[in-house]
């Protein structure tokens, strides 16, 4: 994402625009790794280094059914927007899974996160916790789906 593409998001918002934290066009979205996810709160997590504390290691939190994100980082936790919180969509989108759904028709999307929620659900019940592949593919076609929901509800331009 480009520190314009940052700018324009920004500039869109309704409500107080955001202001972005200077860094912001230090980073790209590829310095975030990503580190996990849990399918049962629908939240992926990502990792970055920290650029303060040598052996620090940053962990931004993306809730996928809301949007909602949550930072670690010390500009975070002193109530500032840091460039990880600008990034993490970004980093979500660019995962493999988010692409394989992104792909898919809506009727292959349907079958694939029904497929992902079957395997997800099984694997629970016989290990205790979701397996990481399916989990993570789950939550990308649920991201997907709901992306696609939202497109479709939006008014069309005159």
């Amino acid at each position: 994402m480009s520190a314009l593409t940052v700018a324009r998001l920004a500039a869109s918002t309704p409500a107080a625009p955001i202001a972005l934290p200077r860094s912001v066009i230090l980073h790209t979205a590829a310095e975030l790794t990503y580190a996990g996810c849990d399918d049962l709160t629908s939240i992926v997590h990502f990792a970055a280094p920290s650029q303060h504390a040598a052996g620090r290691v940053n962990t931004v939190s993306l809730d996928t059914a809301n949007g909602q994100i949550h930072c670690d980082c010390k500009g975070a936790a002193c109530g500032q927007v840091c460039w990880h919180a600008c990034y993490v969509v970004a980093a979500w989108q660019r995962h493999q899974a988010v692409a394989e759904a992104r792909a898919l028709t809506n009727a292959k999307l349907l079958k694939y996160g029904k497929k992902h929620a079957f395997f997800v659900a099984n694997y629970r019940a016989r290990v205790g916790r979701a397996g990481e592949y399916d989990a993570v593919r789950l939550l990308a076609a649920r991201w997907e789906y709901r992306q696609r929901r939202a497109l479709a509800a939006m008014p069309l331009a005159a």
